[in-house]
């Protein structure tokens, strides 16, 4: 997860199974629609791009009733599918909410409240592409929920430093004044790693093989960003992290080993 919500999704993988792509696609164009609305500044107006958010519970509801107006290519393959894979729309209102949420944000008091935005902005993603797979269980979301929370958790440490100018800071309020930065940010990490090693078994839910390995892949890249964050501690809030080359590989040579599974320090 870098700077946006569906950079998350797993949209241009070789990894992804065929008959998948097309769908992810249509759910991914869709919502970069509404993070452009509302993570974006194409408007100074609230007003407007809260209209527009609007706008974008209304065509979701649309498309799940169907037909749609087939000048709207996003909104005829969202439609498509929609019935095709038998998705449930409150998914996508779920994201929308997040977006609106972009638009009026104010500050997270309590890991409570970061937890309630990971369930609209993070796990829908998830329950989204375990349906598309036919994968999807109660237990398989629940695991699900688990490892997008982690990846947005790791999204908001690595663009600390740049989220901070812009008055967005995702460490609770409440954890900051009571023990500072240096111990919140810290705290945060073990946080995020207890939520990948919970949520890991997802895989193990999933029958496609090339599914698994992309959530494989995925896994351990989290961890990879969450390892680098942790090296580099409070120079997180002057600096934005990367992974290299070298990182990369150690990513696939996880996989390739079986080795991917998150632990603990």
């Amino acid at each position: 997860m870098a700077t946006s919500h569906y950079e998350n999704f797993p949209v241009a993988s070789v990894l992804l199974p065929p008959h998948m792509r097309r769908h992810v696609s249509a759910v991914y164009a869709f919502s970069r629609v509404g993070d452009d609305i509302g993570d974006e500044p194409w408007t100074t107006s609230i007003g407007e791009r809260l209209a527009g958010l609007t706008d974008m519970d209304a065509l979701a509801d649309a498309a799940a009733a169907g037909p749609v107006d087939r000048g709207n290519a996003i909104l005829v393959a969202l439609s498509h599918t929609i019935r095709a894979c038998a998705l449930p729309v409150e998914p996508l209102h779920a994201l929308i909410a997040a977006f609106r949420q972009d638009v009026l944000f104010t500050t997270l008091q309590t890991w409570d409240d970061v937890d309630a935005y990971c369930r609209n902005s993070a796990d829908p993603v998830g329950e989204l592409v375990l349906r598309i797979s036919g994968s999807w269980t109660p237990q398989a979301g629940v695991a699900s929920d688990a490892v997008c929370t982690g990846l947005q958790l790791v999204n908001f440490w690595q663009d600390i430093s740049v989220d901070r100018p812009r008055g967005r800071d995702y460490l609770p309020a409440a954890l900051r004044k009571e023990v500072g930065d240096a111990e919140a940010l810290r705290q945060a990490f073990q946080r995020t790693r207890d939520f990948f090693v919970s949520g890991a078994s997802v895989v193990d839910h999933v029958r496609s093989l090339r599914l698994r390995l992309e959530l494989k892949t995925i896994i351990a890249g989290g961890m990879a960003m969450l390892d680098r964050c942790v090296e580099m501690d409070t120079a997180l809030f002057h600096a934005r992290p990367a992974l290299g080359t070298g990182d990369y590989l150690r990513i696939l040579g996880r996989v390739i080993t079986g080795r991917w599974r998150p632990r603990y320090r």
